[in-house]
């Protein structure tokens, strides 16, 4: 567990170790922070804020509005990467 008061997050996580990054907070420069900390293959997932301005190859970065999207789906809404499972109730 990593104490966000006392570390910093990006300094305790080491560079390509992570598969996703699930951000729905969007603090300035968060996205491309995280880069390098995704393996190739891996995704950012940004629910707020603004997508990566140096996105690393092999990387895939979406921005995703999930209440208005299950708001139009009317139903419980699951995404899914790799092991990390994210669900919105409608």
């Amino acid at each position: 567990m990593i104490d966000y008061k006392k570390e910093n997050l990006w300094d305790v996580i080491g560079n390509n170790t992570l598969d996703v990054v699930y951000d729905n907070f969007g603090a300035a420069g968060y996205s491309d922070q995280a880069m390098s900390k995704l393996r190739p293959g891996g995704f950012l997932v940004m629910i707020q804020g603004d997508l990566a301005k140096y996105p690393k190859p092999g990387v895939t970065q979406k921005k995703i509005l999930l209440k208005v999207f299950a708001h139009k789906a009317r139903r419980n809404v699951c995404f899914v990467f790799g092991v990390v499972c994210v669900c919105v109730c409608a």
